[in-house]
């Protein structure tokens, strides 16, 4: 597993949506001078999209709600999501559990884990396990064995920060999947006018449902 999730750490790429119609906190963590839209779309829509773009063979796709079931950050937080893996087979499971003080999120997620140079850790792997049982049956004690390990591990593990990979992934939603992509729109609830304008047109031109302002503020009764 230690090769597999070093492998994701470069080549999984995530796609996190809310499932919240709106609120608050989430215009306030995702909008500059009421400068931003939410958009709707269907899980299944997306999945939909990814799997007419992507080979399912050489990217595999996880999907899930979030679940916030680790204790506030800490210094162990890594360690508690990697402990997740006994949740599934999917190297990604650590990548869909937050400490609960993101609960407010009620997030969505989407992983993909991008395995088309995945044999290099097959190789790596083989390569730490060669003659390992002779290696460490000279070990003198536990401690021994672990910094055996470790040392196998470092030395075949791939470099992927040191190399120059292209690694970024794109999935088309123009013109062929827009209308189909997006749901609806809505704009900021402190949004200026000529903003409201300005989305409301290009919702017109790619004939997008526009479903105006947010009322969110309109409901607030002092």
């Amino acid at each position: 597993n230690c090769f597999k999730l070093w492998h994701s750490k470069v080549w999984a790429y995530g796609l996190c949506w809310t499932m919240q119609e709106e609120s608050e906190l989430m215009w306030r963590a995702n909008a500059y001078n009421g400068h931003a839209i939410r958009i709707k779309t269907s899980v299944e829509d997306v999945k939909e999209i990814m799997k007419n773009n992507f080979d399912s063979k050489v990217f595999v796709l996880n999907d899930k709600k979030v679940e916030y079931d680790l204790e506030n950050a800490s210094d162990e937080t890594l360690k508690r999501q990697i402990d997740k893996l006994h949740v599934s087979l999917a190297v990604t499971e650590p990548y869909f559990h937050k400490t609960n003080s993101y609960s407010s999120e009620c997030e969505y997620r989407f992983v993909i884990q991008d395995n088309r140079l995945y044999q290099i850790e097959d190789l790596s792997c083989n390569g730490a396990l060669y003659n390992i049982e002779d290696a460490i049956e000279k070990c003198k004690d536990h401690e021994e064995k672990i910094d055996e390990i470790k040392k196998r591990v470092w030395k075949f593990m791939c470099r992927w920060d040191e190399k120059k990979i292209e690694n970024n992934i794109f999935f088309d939603i123009s013109k062929k999947y827009l209308k189909k992509y997006i749901q609806n729109v809505v704009v900021h609830p402190n949004a200026e006018e000529w903003y409201v304008n300005l989305i409301k047109e290009i919702c017109r031109k790619e004939k997008i449902c526009f479903e105006g302002k947010s009322g969110l503020y309109d409901k607030i009764e002092i």
